[in-house]
């Protein structure tokens, strides 16, 4: 996991983290985010599904935080999933799929 400080109105901090569910059981990807006390998982992915780990699709992953006290919200606007400019810049990338996302992170 990462951390990034926010400053916010009135003099208020918060910690926004980073974390993949990778190949990790549940109880694996729970209890990192209980040792950094995380109260709110906001899912960015654009298709929050996956085909190897069932138990990270939205509905299933909602339910299973809810019940042990952590929030979850889905962003898809946040998502991946981008299409390349077709004047790209960033030819670098064999992956249509990165280059989409580096043109989207240019904007």
């Amino acid at each position: 996991m990462a951390d990034e400080s926010l400053n916010l109105p009135g003099g208020h901090r918060a910690s926004v983290w980073t974390v993949g569910h990778s190949t990790r059981s549940f109880d694996e990807f729970l209890s990192i985010l209980e040792e950094n006390r995380i109260q709110l998982l906001a899912d960015v992915r654009h298709f929050p599904s996956s085909r190897r780990v069932p138990w990270a699709t939205k509905a299933s992953l909602g339910a299973a935080l809810g019940e042990r006290g952590i929030g979850y919200e889905h962003f898809e606007a946040l998502g991946g999933f981008r299409k390349a400019a077709p004047d790209s810049m960033n030819t670098g990338w064999r992956s249509a799929g990165f280059r989409g996302y580096a043109d989207y992170m240019a904007t």
